[in-house]
């Protein structure tokens, strides 16, 4: 692998995981927000 393959292979390894720790963020962000919300709507059925 000649240096300039490597900066390739390099490049394209970092914006793979990028990508999945972006799609990772989006659906720990999406889980936790449901689980808030149910959350709060069970509370809510507590008070009313």
């Amino acid at each position: 692998m000649t240096e300039q393959e490597r900066a390739k292979f390099d490049e394209e390894m970092w914006d793979a995981m990028a990508e999945f720790n972006r799609q990772s963020m989006i659906k720990w962000t999406l889980d936790n927000f449901f689980l808030g919300l149910s959350h709060i709507s069970h509370l809510l059925k507590k008070i009313v």
